[in-house]
């Protein structure tokens, strides 16, 4: 059953996501005895098959990075099976530590002065509107987009406004017309 965690309260989506664990757990265990059971099965057949000392070897080596990813997690996170073995649980004794190491990483690596100004520098978003604008399908789209707009915003404009503003338009457009050299083009022409 597929949920949306949007439609999941907290608590739900904490029980949620405490299950999902539970399931992966149970099936990382199966899977380390099913590799176990392959090993021993090997084990005792080996002198007869010599092709299963590969399938032995492969059995072997899951059940060694099964138990070390498990040691690693757990002894990251906590003490393996709550014993004071040295340097286990690091994670809860040094994150105010990793913390503050972690914020001065990305700080200098990523915030930094002279790595936002290379960022900076290499941004180019005249450029990449130009490249955008230059394919064919993006030219039809907002083609299209400018097509249903100049309507729409023409209509949006008071007809008392348009009506004066056209006249206006139309003076100034005529005023910035070089007069002179229009009327020897046309008395050339006659």
């Amino acid at each position: 059953m597929k949920l949306d965690s949007n439609s999941l309260s907290d608590a739900d989506a904490l029980d949620v996501k405490s299950q999902r664990f539970k399931r992966m757990r149970l099936l990382a265990t199966l899977l380390l005895v099913f590799m176990t059971a392959v090993y021993i099965a090997c084990s005792m057949q080996t002198g007869h098959y010599l092709w299963l000392a590969y399938v032995k070897a492969f059995a072997e080596a899951a059940m060694i990075g099964a138990c070390a990813d498990w040691f690693a997690v757990v002894a990251l996170f906590r003490q393996p099976f709550g014993l004071p073995i040295p340097h286990t649980g690091i994670v809860p004794r040094n994150k105010d530590r990793i913390g503050e190491m972690l914020g001065r990483f990305i700080s200098s690596n990523f915030l930094s002065t002279p790595v936002l100004t290379k960022r900076l520098q290499q941004f180019d978003p005249v450029g990449q509107g130009l490249r955008w604008m230059n394919d064919q399908s993006n030219k039809r789209t907002i083609a299209r987009y400018i097509r249903r707009m100049v309507p729409l915003a023409v209509a949006s404009i008071p007809h008392e406004k348009l009506d004066s503003l056209l006249p206006q338009l139309a003076r100034s457009g005529i005023q910035t017309l070089p007069a002179a050299p229009l009327a020897s083009k046309v008395l050339s022409v006659l």
